[in-house]
This record gives C-alpha cells, sequence and structure tokens, in this order.
C-alpha cells in the first residue's frame, strides 16, 4: 500500500486520518470489514491492509469529508464522473467539467486500475490531480524516457519509438514476413514492367491487399497501410494527385534488393502463430499501460480484441501461461483471484529495443523534467470548505502560471466516491458455470478460466460479468443463511421497548418482520447451491429453446453491495435469473434491463381484478350508451396494422361529405382512459412503463393483456368504446372550414382487420375479381388513398420533410427465431394513407388542447383543480428546426461532381427531391436513413402558451417553438394510440374533460358547483397537479427514447442470428452510408 503512493518518483501524501466520506449505502464507498464477511461462503476472513494475497495491491481508504471539502476549495482535488471507454476497458478517465469560460470537459486519465480506488464507470468521483507529465508536450517531443509512466494510456510518442517497441513485443517475426513478401511482389513486378534507375517498382495498393499472403500477414497489424508504415526501410506509399485513383507502394533503394531473391518465404507462420504474437503485444502493450504493470484476468477478458485473439488457445489464463517468459499469474486480492504481471525483467526488453550493434547494455534517458503545475481550479467545482487551513495536495502548487493546457498532461488518482451510479440499479449481467482449474498454485488452489483463485478449504465463489463491460466483474455475495425459527419469528429486540411500544410501532415491526421473512424466502431461492444447480441444469439441457444458448451460462440481474478495501473486484447479489444465456425469453428480458424497462409481466392478481371489474363487454357499452355516448356502429370502420399486431388501437372511415365534393373522414381511437381512472393500480403501473416495447417475436405491453388485447383493441365484430376524431376534406386534401372537425365519445364496431400488405394488394389490383375485400371496403380505401395522397403534396409544398424508408417485417418460428426477411417498399400506399390520416387527426386534437388551454385561467382563486386532466396547459410534441444542420448533412453525402450543381438555398424539401432525381432509389433511401442522424428528436412538453403577460412577439415566438418542424404544423400531439403509450392517455383524460365542460349539462353542474377550499390550496393543488404532469411527460420521453434503443437493438441482433445461421445472405445491392470505424 506504501509503495502505491509513490507515483512516478514523487510521493504522493497520505489521506488524513479522519473519518472516512459517508456514502449512499454507508461505509467506506460502500466497502465492508473484513471480519464482516468471513461467514460467507467463498469469502475468507483476511484482517489487515495485507491481507491481499501475494502481496498485490491493496485500495487506499477514502479521504475524509472534511479533507475532501479543504481539497476542492483549495483547488488542490477535482470533482468529476469516473469514464471507463466502452473498447478500452483497462483504461478509466475523470471527466472534469471547466465550464463554458474554461475548457468545457476535460478527460483527466487515472493512473492504473489501483489508481481507481473501487470507482466504477459513472460515478462521481473526488480525485488528487497529478502533474508527473504522461503526455510529452510539443517542446518535449523527442526526449525519450526511461519512466514506464512517461507512456500513457493514449501514447503520442513518435513514430519511429511506436515501431520499435512493436517489433520488441513479438511481432518482428511477423513484420520480417510480410517485408519479405512484399519485397518479392515488387521484384517481381519490376521483371515484367520497366522502370527507371531512380525510381523503384511500385503496385497500387489494392492490388497488395488482395494478394492472399500479404492479408494472412498483416492480421493483427492494422490496416495494410499502417502494415506498410511500419517498413519505413522497405517501401514507401506514394499519394496520387487525382483523388479518384488509389495510392501507390513503391519500393525502396531497389539496386540493394537485386541481389535478394524475388521469391515468397517458403517456411510460413501459420495463422494460429500470427494470431499468438498478436495476442502476445495485446496484451503485453495493455500491461504497460497500466500503472501497476498488471492487471486483473477478469479486465483483460473484457477486452474485445483479446476476446478476439484469444480463440482457439482454451481459457484467458491457459492463454496466458504461454507468455511466461515475459509475464506472470499472480494471486492477489481476498477473496484471492488472478491477475498477469509483466515480470521485472522483461520491462526493460518492453520498453527498449536492445541496440545490436552495441554489445553493452542500453544505457536508460533521464525524464523530461516536470512542468509547473496548472493553475487552482474555477470556483464551479469547488464546494464550500469546512476548515480555514486545507493541507495542500503537492508542495509545488502553490505558484502555477495561467496555462490551462498544463491540464492535458496531467494524471489523477481517485481519493473518494460522492455517488455510486450503479447503487440502485439492477445490472444485467452473465453467470458462468466454474470450471475446473487449469493449475494449481502454491496453496493448494486452482485458477478458473475467470481468474478466481480457489482454495482446497472453501467452496468456489462465483462471478458475474455485467453486460456493460465498462463494469468490472463481481463476486457473487451469497445472503447470510436463516433458520426456520428466523425466518418465522419476529426480529430479535429489547423486549421491553416493544411492550412500551405504541400500536403503531408495533404495526411498523410487523411489518419489518414480514419483509425480513420475505427477504429470507427470496435469498433461498437464489442460493450458491440453487445457482450452481441452474448453471449444471443449463449445462445439460445443451442448446435452449431459441437454438443459441449457451451451455453453463445464465442470465441474471444483480446489485451492487459493497467493495471491500482487500479485494480486486466488488461484490453483488443477484436478484433474479432470467434464463440461460442466449435463448430468446431470456435475451429479451435481459435486453429491457438493460435500458431500465419493464420487463416483468403483469401480477396475476391485476389481471384477475380486470377480468372481474370488466368481465361483461356489452354492459358496459349499453351503460355508456344510456350516459349520452355517441352510437357510431353503423359507421364502416376498418384497422390497418402489421400482420402480428394484436394491440388495436385505431380505425378509420369516410363518407360523402355534406357539401358536394367533400368527404367526411374518421380516426376512430380506443377509449383506453375510461377503464383507468387516475391514481388507480393500473394507471400507476402505466405512467411507470409509459410505453409498449416490440421486440423481434415479443411485446412488452404498457397495459395489462385483458386490456391491450381485448376489451381495449379494436377488434372486428364487437362493440368497442372510442374516441373519435371528424373532419371533413375536400378533393384537394383540404380541410373543409364550412364543417369544423369534430371530437366526441363514440362506439364503433369494426368491419374488418387488414395488415398493410392486405391493403397494397388491394389498391394495386386491377380487376375486383383479383380483391378478397368487399366492394364498399374496398371503395373505401380507394377514396381514403386518394385523399391522402393530395394530403402528402400539400404538406410536402408546405415544408414538410418527407424522407423514404422501406419496412422490414421479420417472419419468425414458434420459437422466435427469425426466418425471413420481408420488405416492402418506401412508397407503400398503405402506410402512407394511414399515416397521413393518424398526423392530420392528431394535429386537430393538438389544435383543441391550445384552444381550449388559451381560453382558460388556472389562477383563479375561486375554483380549485380537481384533476390533472383540468389542467389548462397543453400538452404537445415538440420538433426543433435543425434544417441547417440536416442540409449540411445532405451535402456531406452528395458527390463533389454534382455538389456544385445542387441547389445550395433551396429549402430541405426540394433539396431531397433534386436528390432523388439525381441518383438510384437505393442511393436516396439509404442517404435518407442517414439523414435522420442529424435531426434533434421531437419530445413532450407541457407548454405555457396561456400566459400573455410577455406580449403578443414573444407569444408568436413561443409558438414557434413548440411547432412540429418536420411536419411542419404549427401544433402536433399524440392521440392515436393509447394503448402503447401513456402521453397518448393524457391527452384523451384532457379531451374527455373539454368535451364535459362544453356541455351545457356539464356547465350548469359547473356553476352551481360549491368551491373546494380558499384560494391558496387551489393554487397549491394546481401547483402540484402541473408538476406531477410535467414529471409524467418527461418519463414518457425518457422511456420512448429507451425503448427505441432497445428495439433497434433487438433487429440488430435478430438479422446478426439469421445471417450466421444462414452461413450469410446475398442481397441483390447495398450502399455504405457510413464508416464507423476507420
Amino acid at each position: 500500500a506504501e509503495a502505491g503512493r509513490t507515483v512516478n518518483g514523487r510521493r504522493l501524501p497520505p489521506p488524513p486520518p479522519s473519518a472516512q466520506v459517508t456514502l449512499p449505502g454507508g461505509g467506506d464507498g460502500g466497502q465492508a470489514s473484513s471480519s464482516s464477511s468471513s461467514s460467507k461462503i467463498g469469502f475468507p476472513a483476511r484482517s489487515g491492509p495485507s491481507a491481499a494475497a501475494g502481496g498485490g495491491p491493496v485500495f487506499e481508504e477514502y479521504w475524509s469529508e472534511e479533507a475532501v471539502n479543504e481539497g476542492l476549495a483549495a483547488g488542490n482535488l477535482v470533482r468529476g464522473r469516473l469514464h471507463v471507454p466502452a473498447f478500452h476497458t483497462d483504461r478509466a478517465f475523470v471527466v472534469v467539467d471547466f465550464g463554458k469560460e474554461g475548457k468545457g470537459e476535460v478527460f483527466i486519465p487515472v493512473t492504473g486500475f489501483i489508481g481507481r480506488n473501487r470507482a466504477m464507470h459513472g460515478d462521481i468521483v473526488v480525485a488528487a490531480p497529478l502533474w508527473a507529465p504522461w503526455r510529452p508536450s510539443s517542446a518535449s517531443v523527442g526526449t525519450s524516457s526511461s519512466s514506464s509512466s512517461a507512456t500513457p494510456p493514449l501514447s503520442s510518442a513518435p513514430p519511429s519509438q511506436q515501431a520499435a517497441s512493436v517489433e520488441a513485443t513479438g511481432q518482428e517475426a511477423q513484420l520480417s514476413q510480410l517485408r519479405t513478401v512484399v519485397r518479392a511482389l515488387l521484384l517481381n513486378e519490376a521483371s515484367t514492367a520497366a522502370s527507371t534507375a531512380n525510381e523503384g517498382p511500385s503496385l497500387p495498393l489494392s492490388v497488395l491487399g488482395a494478394d492472399a499472403d500479404v492479408q494472412r500477414l498483416r492480421a493483427g497489424l492494422g490496416s495494410l497501410r499502417k502494415a506498410l508504415e511500419r517498413l519505413p526501410e522497405t517501401c514507401e506509399i506514394l499519394e496520387p494527385s487525382d483523388e479518384r485513383k488509389g495510392a501507390f507502394v513503391r519500393l525502396l533503394n531497389p539496386k540493394a534488393c537485386e541481389s535478394l531473391p524475388a521469391t515468397r518465404p517458403t517456411a510460413r507462420t501459420s495463422d494460429l502463430d500470427l494470431q499468438r504474437e498478436s495476442l502476445r503485444s495485446l496484451v503485453l502493450a495493455r500491461l504497460r499501460e497500466s500503472d501497476e504493470k498488471s492487471l486483473p484476468l477478469s479486465m483483460l477478458g473484457n477486452d474485445e480484441e483479446i476476446q478476439s485473439l484469444r480463440k482457439g488457445f482454451g481459457s484467458l489464463s491457459k492463454a496466458m501461461r504461454q507468455f511466461g517468459d515475459v509475464l506472470e499469474l499472480v494471486e492477489a486480492g481476498s477473496p484471492p483471484e488472478t491477475m498477469a504481471r509483466l515480470l521485472p525483467d522483461s520491462q526493460v526488453v518492453v520498453d527498449q529495443v536492445a541496440d545490436s550493434h552495441s554489445s553493452s547494455a542500453p544505457s536508460l534517458p533521464s525524464p523530461p523534467p516536470l512542468p509547473p503545475p496548472p493553475p487552482p481550479l474555477p470556483s464551479v467545482v469547488a464546494v464550500p470548505t469546512t476548515s480555514s487551513s486545507p493541507a495542500p495536495l503537492t508542495a509545488a502548487s502553490a505558484a502555477a502560471p495561467a496555462n490551462g493546457e498544463d491540464w492535458e498532461r496531467a494524471r489523477c488518482r481517485v481519493v473518494a466516491v460522492l455517488e455510486r451510479h450503479s447503487i440502485a440499479k439492477e445490472l444485467v449481467a452473465v453467470l458462468q458455470r466454474p470450471t475446473d482449474g487449469l493449475g494449481t498454485n502454491d496453496s493448494g488452489g486452482s485458477a478458473d478460466e475467470d481468474g478466481a483463485m480457489v482454495t482446497a478449504n472453501s467452496p468456489r465463489p462465483l462471478k458475474v460479468q455485467p453486460r456493460d463491460r465498462r463494469l468490472p466483474a463481481f463476486w457473487v455475495e451469497e445472503a447470510e443463511a436463516h433458520s426456520d425459527s428466523t425466518l418465522l419469528l419476529p426480529c430479535s429486540g429489547d423486549s421491553g421497548k416493544e411492550n412500551v411500544g405504541s400500536g403503531k410501532q408495533k404495526r411498523d415491526q410487523r411489518r419489518l418482520d414480514a419483509q425480513e421473512v420475505a427477504r429470507g424466502a427470496a435469498a433461498a431461492s437464489l442460493s450458491r447451491g440453487a445457482l450452481l444447480r441452474a448453471l449444471e441444469a443449463t449445462s445439460a439441457s445443451g442448446d435452449g429453446s431459441s437454438g443459441q444458448s449457451q451451455a453453463g451460462s445464465l442470465l441474471c440481474l444483480v446489485k451492487f453491495t459493497d467493495w471491500p478495501r482487500a479485494s480486486l473486484s466488488p461484490r453483488a447479489e443477484v436478484v433474479e435469473v432470467l434464463g440461460p444465456l442466449g435463448t430468446l425469453a431470456a435475451e429479451s428480458d435481459a435486453l429491457l434491463a438493460f435500458y431500465g424497462l419493464e420487463w416483468r409481466p403483469f401480477p396475476e392478481e391485476m389481471e384477475a381484478l380486470l377480468r372481474k371489474q370488466f368481465s361483461d363487454a356489452s354492459h358496459i357499452v349499453e351503460k355508456e350508451l344510456a350516459a349520452g355516448r355517441r352510437d357510431m356502429r353503423h359507421v364502416r370502420c376498418v384497422t390497418v396494422d402489421p400482420p402480428t399486431a394484436r394491440d388495436l388501437d385505431d380505425a378509420v372511415s369516410v363518407s360523402p361529405g355534406r357539401t358536394t365534393g367533400t368527404f367526411r373522414v374518421g380516426v376512430h381511437v380506443a377509449d383506453v382512459a375510461h377503464f383507468m381512472p387516475p391514481g388507480g393500480t393500473v394507471d400507476a403501473e402505466a405512467r411507470r412503463r409509459a410505453t409498449t416495447v416490440y421486440l423481434i417475436g415479443r411485446v412488452y405491453p404498457m397495459l395489462p393483456r385483458w386490456l391491450s388485447e381485448n376489451l381495449c383493441s379494436l377488434l372486428p365484430d364487437g362493440d368497442r368504446l372510442a374516441m373519435s376524431v371528424f373532419f371533413t376534406l375536400d378533393h384537394e386534401g383540404r380541410l373543409f372550414d364550412e364543417e369544423p372537425p369534430e371530437i366526441c365519445r363514440t362506439v364503433i364496431r369494426t368491419k374488418a382487420k387488414l395488415n398493410y400488405r392486405e391493403v397494397d394488394a388491394a389498391l394495386e389490383a386491377e380487376s375486383q375479381d383479383d380483391v378478397a375485400l368487399d366492394t364498399t371496403l374496398l371503395a373505401d380505401l380507394r377514396a381514403l388513398a386518394e385523399l391522402t395522397s393530395a394530403r402528402r403534396r400539400l404538406r410536402v409544398d408546405s415544408g414538410a420533410v418527407v424522407l423514404s424508408r422501406s419496412h422490414f417485417f421479420f417472419q419468425t418460428d414458434a420459437d422466435g427465431r427469425v426466418e425471413d426477411i420481408v420488405k416492402e417498399s418506401a412508397a407503400s400506399v398503405s402506410h402512407s394513407l394511414i399515416e397521413e390520416l393518424m398526423v392530420l387527426a392528431n394535429h386537430v386534437v393538438a389544435t383543441k388542447l391550445v384552444q381550449a388551454g388559451s381560453s382558460t385561467s388556472p389562477a383563479e382563486p375561486s375554483r380549485a383543480t380537481a384533476l390533472e386532466a383540468s389542467l389548462p396547459q397543453p400538452l404537445l410534441r415538440r420538433h426543433p428546426n435543425t434544417e441547417h444542420k440536416v442540409k449540411e448533412k445532405v451535402f456531406e453525402l452528395i458527390p463533389e461532381h454534382l455538389r456544385s450543381a445542387a441547389p445550395q438555398e433551396a429549402p430541405l424539401p426540394a433539396l431531397l427531391e433534386w436528390c432523388k432525381q439525381h441518383w438510384s432509389a437505393q442511393t436516396h433511401e439509404a442517404v435518407c436513413a442517414d439523414v435522420l442522424t442529424a435531426f434533434k428528436e421531437a419530445e413532450y412538453i407541457v407548454s405555457d402558451l396561456e400566459d400573455d403577460s410577455s406580449g403578443d412577439a414573444a407569444r408568436r415566438e413561443e409558438e414557434a417553438d413548440n411547432a412540429h418542424w418536420a411536419l411542419s404544423l404549427p401544433t402536433y400531439m399524440h392521440f392515436t394510440s393509447p394503448i402503447r403509450r401513456y402521453a397518448d392517455i393524457l391527452v384523451h383524460r384532457r379531451i374527455a374533460h373539454i368535451i364535459e365542460a362544453e356541455s351545457p349539462a356539464s356547465a350548469d353542474s359547473a356553476s352551481t358547483a360549491s368551491t373546494i377550499g380558499d384560494a391558496s390550496s387551489a393554487a397549491e393543488q394546481h401547483a402540484d397537479f402541473l408538476d406531477g404532469l410535467k414529471a409524467a411527460v418527461q418519463n414518457c420521453n425518457e422511456k420512448k427514447r429507451d425503448a427505441q434503443d432497445a428495439s433497434l437493438d433487438s433487429v440488430q441482433l435478430a438479422l446478426s442470428a439469421y445471417v450466421h445461421r444462414r452461413g450469410g445472405i446475398d442481397v441483390p445491392d447495398a450502399v455504405i452510408t457510413r464508416i464507423l470505424l476507420p
């Protein structure tokens, strides 16, 4: 521990010996004493800082709250967020925000794994800056250093030093063979083509890259260009003057190569040997980048490159044992686990390449002088101090030049964790079956493939790896065993206090006792033995129901418990087992849990209560008709949805208008709010879920299935309650002002359940004999198709952005595996028809919300707000204008030979139309998909348009901010999908309140109603309802984004599994729109 306090030759001050920082969860950032865990399986008792086995590192204590406050106030400490890169989990940074006046966000590297001091990705930490240069400045780039810490995790050493380091780590044989092959190819080119005496033979870079030997030998060396840059004495890369032509590779010193045979090497290194050398090089690079020159095997195993390269060599620990000449596997921590550590003698070989022309050992140059420390931090990161004399972190922190760039050369170590990002979250993790050891250590134990050391005297501890690989692996902590008497009897305590306590205290105690019994029962079902039996059963069963399960692995949910100082890994408890890894059900549940979405089904009690409460649908309809709901069962309504949809929440209808040449169109939406009183159990659960999540082969509904797929679903030949929006359109798609839109509560009966493909086929059929639909329904669909086509042209002319996008459907089998992919054209008439009608209905409803809100004053002291639905603030969906940014994205994608001819000042719809005419339909669709990345996401807002105190100009500006730019509509709000969006339910309640308030009976009753409370209580009630509404809207925004991300991941996973199972698929054409990793 003392050795760990010396970094780059500078001894750090020890943490103050005062009390440790108190964090949520108690203790030293969640640490537990060694004695408290001695009775738990897999966690042997250790004592003192030296308890780490094999002399391994021990984390330091967190600094006291007083010392942290003093350091922050004096500018000697920084406060930030710990960030671990997803592709290099062996590195970590503290991200400090210096504000707009400073340098913005600065990423300060953490000094190795021990320097993190038990902080995890996303934690809010306090760190001590270190000013030893880890990244050379522009003035000292040419200065070499013997200190291993002078080479940072993101090294900026000169290319010559990097190349020497690569050859010193075992890739010299691979580079030597690549040099021979490239020289042979270029010399063969010289024998077949004339070359001058001054210029060597050359070949296009693409020709060299197509050679099989070159492809094999450059594996693990990066791109071919990067590999050839490591051979500066052999060849050079020439860039052509014409950008449309590729680069060339030219041989250097061709005369010196004339004596060499122009043949390929006869003895080739096997692909496995090259893979081993690449793995060796990568592991050594990772170890060199660590300040401790050692890393836990569990952390190395998280590296995706190492995972890929170790395939074929067994477990990671077995692969590491092949590199015994440069590294060793040591035991550290409590419980003991395996770490890979560089051998002391190999460090010189790794850092310095011996000079082959010198027989003496190379002398190590001295490190460059230390730069002055940066100025103190601005006040944005300081907190009020609790002491008048804070101790400075370093002696040199007094006089500091005003040079902010010095922060770019700083490093840091964590001294306190203020907030655990993952402490209250359920983390998705993989629990693997322990395997037999690959070797025996000095204590008679063995190491499994996760790097866990197992002693002969204690059961093997279990370990889980979170799906988020930025988090470390967790030891599985088993709850303490409970006897039957402990589970059945109340918690022991002072009987005298219990007798004196009041009845409320006794009830509270009994409730706590019941919770303890429940926790004990849950712990018994997730005990170590139960988990091992589940792992064995998974291993014995082989493939799961989806045919993709991985034997001996379980997906589970875990929660962080603590991280003792003597342990290299944190501890967690398993809260639920999802199922075998790779199965459809478990992977789908894990995907939702990963994004924080609810994956558990609704309780059976809730479903049973709904069935009992709404058992007779016909009785509900009769009661509503008697109460004045409009009977529209004679209207021909049809639903158009995907083939597998069961939650049908909207239907459409059309009939001739009262004026010749007009059409009365109806959009009928399931009246979900009727079955969900505000504040009820179902409403609270739907409010929390906020959205239905659609994955490939699975649906996670927002509402219980008795509502979403039965009472509220607009199934054919059944009476259903609905909220209907009627509007009149002329033949050009314009709203007919003489017949204003109308919103009412209705009873409807749908005539047919159609899907998009059926509607497209019916509208494209040339003869009535080819259509299976009723003639009247077909006539309605054709009329709607013509109206919506005209309506879309109007929107585009007014500035709406319409992107060409195809629709894909996955056909799955009974186990949820994708069997086929069905593509529907971007020009699908059925999709356009439904989309236009839903957009117009949503716009009509949003306009009604704004008008009703403007005519109501929420600040009336004489009336109290009795319902959230009575709040006048309109709930809208806003989409900010990002046309300038989107146009820049489009011009980036236009080829250079067309860019000058493109209309520079044209609006975005005109620019997209010009692009559509100048490239193929496939390219245009691919570009439209990529352009979406430049769109700012639309969001739900609670608008305050009724406030006229700011003046007309400010009001017009606010109205523009609340518009939907992409749809070119001044007001817009979702209304047509209440079964799968909670925001729509909020709008339905508001519309129902407006309808009731506008009725004469409601006006008479409101005039005679007594007021509730005084003016102050009414204002407080209004504020409470408004805060609750804004919180619900914010939750809808967050859950919608998470659901979209989960659905996208589900599509990608299903598609990759389908392609892998098929051994690849043939596509007629493909368009590359972005390069993710160059």
